[in-house]
C-alpha cells in the first residue's frame, strides 16, 4: 500500500506506519500464496513452513508466480495511488493560489476604490 503523507504525522510515525503496511502486505501475500498453492504441496503439508528446501518444484513455481503477481499488482496500485495523490496535491495548491490571487485582487480593487473615493471627494 502506498503511504500517503499527512502533515500531522511525524517522521517516526510515518516510518512506523510504512513498516506496518509492509509487514501486513508480506503476511497477506504469504497467507494467500500458501492457500493458493496448497494443492501443489503434496507431502509438505505437515512440514515446517519456515524452510522451503523440501518443497516440490511445482509448489515452488506456484509460490514464486503468486508472489510475483502479488508484488507486481501492489507496485502498480502503489504507483497509481501516488500519481493520484500528486494530482490531488497539485489541485489543492492550484486552488489555494487562485484563492490568494482572488483575495489579493479584491484587496487591491478595494484599496483603489477607497483611494479614488477619498481623493475624489474633495473635487465636489
Amino acid at each position: 500500500m502506498a503511504l500517503s503523507y499527512q502533515p500531522e504525522m511525524s517522521n517516526s510515525d510515518a516510518f512506523i506506519f510504512a513498516q506496518r503496511i509492509t509487514t501486513a502486505q508480506g503476511n497477506l501475500a504469504q497467507r494467500l500464496c500458501w492457500e493458493r498453492c496448497a494443492d501443489t504441496m503434496g507431502s509438505f503439508e505437515g512440514a515446517d513452513r519456515s524452510d522451503d528446501a523440501g518443497l516440490p518444484s511445482a509448489a515452488k513455481q506456484c509460490i514464486e508466480a503468486c508472489v510475483h503477481k502479488f508484488a507486481d499488482t501492489a507496485m502498480l496500485v502503489s504507483g497509481e495511488t501516488q500519481l493520484w495523490q500528486l494530482q490531488a496535491l497539485r489541485q489543492q495548491e492550484l486552488g489555494a493560489a487562485r484563492r490568494r490571487l482572488a483575495w489579493g485582487a479584491g484587496a487591491t480593487f478595494a484599496a483603489l476604490g477607497l483611494g479614488c473615493y477619498l481623493l475624489g471627494a474633495g473635487d465636489d
